[in-house]
């Protein structure tokens, strides 16, 4: 039993609230046994106190070198071989010079490039200037052989000249210079000055491979006809001696003039080969300050040796005299 200690009114003990004034009770502490109170110490409370980080030690420069060490940067620098580098420059100087070469090569292709136009445009041009020059025309626009029979003819002219005092030579140039100026004179008479010539093609056929063999055929032909009058002229001897009248000393030097005309041309048909062709119309115009003409001719138009050219024996006219020559040529073996 216990009393409120402002007003004095009767509470009950566990109450700790005066019902009567509202007066609150202090509770009292919790007694303590002696024993404990005795054998326990009162200890205050301590505060933490913040230790300071641990100092990290400091190695010596010595020993930080060992631990992580810096090694030097060392460059190499290796002796090439002496003789691989020679190999390698003389490869690569091959090389350059391979390529060089590769592109002089298409530079000349490209400029010189042939067309089977060619004769035709070598032809005109020839004409067009006038020129009375035989080996220009054979060299532009007909096969090596032909140019080679020109000169091999000229040569043999000289031979016969220097053996005969005689002056063939000169007369056989001067008849073919005569030939083409008169040409030019008489197609100004009737065709008025400034005569120009001009043509256009209008139609092309390709040759076929039978075609060309047959083609072939007859500049082999004509090389067998030239070996058998270099092995019969012993026949051609007499024949000139007998039937011609001719003294012994020409005799023989018109034989030997024959043979090494017939070896030469026997040698630049041996290696002849043509490769493509076409068989060509075309209209030639002959124009003048007064009138103009066109003639329509068809000529076989052949790749000889990597060079365009007519075929001799397709020519108007030209060929027929040329097959002619052939065939006397034979008739005087006989």
């Amino acid at each position: 039993m216990k009393f409120c200690e402002n007003c004095g009114e009767q509470l009950a003990d566990e109450m700790l609230t005066c019902p009567k004034c509202g007066f609150a009770l202090q509770q009292p502490a919790p007694a303590q046994s002696v024993t404990a109170a005795a054998s326990e110490p009162v200890v205050a409370p301590v505060q933490p106190v913040e230790q300071p980080a641990p100092a990290q030690p400091v190695a010596s420069e010595a020993v930080q070198q060992t631990v992580n060490p810096t090694y030097p940067q060392v460059q190499l620098e290796v002796e090439p071989n002496q003789d691989s580098m020679k190999k390698r420059n003389q490869l690569f100087a091959i090389l350059g010079a391979v390529v060089i070469l590769a592109v002089i090569a298409l530079c000349i292709k490209a400029c010189t490039s042939s067309s089977y136009k060619d004769p035709f445009n070598k032809i005109i041009k020839q004409l067009n200037k006038k020129s009375e020059d035989p080996q220009a025309f054979l060299d532009a626009a007909f096969p090596k052989f032909a140019t080679t029979a020109y000169k091999s003819g000229i040569k043999a002219v000289k031979k016969f000249d220097s053996l005969t005092s005689s002056s063939k030579e000169e007369d056989f140039t001067k008849e073919m210079s005569d030939t083409f100026s008169k040409m030019y004179t008489g197609l100004e008479d009737e065709f008025g000055g400034s005569v120009k010539f001009s043509y256009k093609i209008t139609d092309k056929e390709k040759l076929t491979s039978k075609e060309i063999r047959e083609i072939t055929a007859k500049y082999k032909a004509m090389k067998t006809q030239l070996d058998l009058v270099s092995k019969a002229v012993d026949s051609l001897k007499d024949k000139l001696t007998g039937d011609y009248d001719l003294k012994k000393k020409e005799a023989n030097t018109i034989c030997e003039l024959v043979t090494d005309l017939c070896k030469d041309l026997s040698n630049s048909l041996k290696t002849m080969k043509i490769t493509e062709g076409y068989t060509i119309t075309a209209d030639v115009n002959i124009k003048g300050a007064d009138d103009n003409d066109e003639k329509e001719i068809t000529v076989n138009v052949i790749k000889v040796d990597g060079k365009w050219c007519f075929d001799i024996f397709s020519v108007p006219e030209a060929g027929d005299e040329f097959e002619n020559i052939m065939s006397h040529l034979g008739k005087l073996f006989r």
